[in-house]
């Protein structure tokens, strides 16, 4: 039971050491995990559009499926990944796009007697490409620095528990 607990701690620990000391290879690591996950939820977008009520539905709804789809295989086919700057760009591209379908979705549902949240959602979503835009690197070497203090913590506290028992 002890030995259950310590060796995931001690990997833990030494992986967030490492990705401290190295936060770029971090965005490398996870940019396929999140290309898998655009590329997912593209597909999920697209599977929502058809099921749902065709009064409910709108050709911007269809795109932006049809474009979160496409970026998931541009990340998911690019040999780029240890580029954490590309990663980083082409999700910001990507978080624009969406943000300005969603803008556009959300003024013709508003329009049917929607709530605003999709539009605030465009808008948060429009800020945060134009953040990740302006400065990649920063974003990636911050995102690798919190994903190994994350990793430390969980390190940290298991090695504690393993300990005690």
């Amino acid at each position: 039971m002890k030995l259950l607990t310590l060796i995931p701690s001690l990997f833990s620990l030494i992986l967030g050491f490492y990705l401290f000391n190295k936060p770029l290879s971090a965005i490398a690591s996870i940019g396929w995990l999140i290309a898998l996950m655009i590329f997912v939820w593209g597909v999920q977008s697209l599977l929502t559009y058809f099921r749902s009520d065709s009064s409910q539905r709108t050709v911007w709804q269809l795109l932006q499926a049809i474009v979160t789809i496409i970026f998931g295989f541009i990340l998911l086919g690019s040999s780029a990944f240890s580029l954490s700057r590309l990663v980083i760009t082409i999700i910001a591209y990507w978080i624009l796009v969406v943000g300005i379908l969603r803008l556009i979705s959300s003024y013709q549902l508003r329009r049917s007697g929607f709530t605003k949240r999709t539009f605030l959602s465009g808008w948060g979503l429009l800020l945060l490409g134009i953040l990740l835009l302006a400065s990649p690197i920063f974003t990636s070497v911050f995102i690798g620095k919190f994903l190994s203090l994350i990793l430390l913590v969980i390190g940290f506290s298991g090695t504690i528990a393993s300990l005690r028992l």
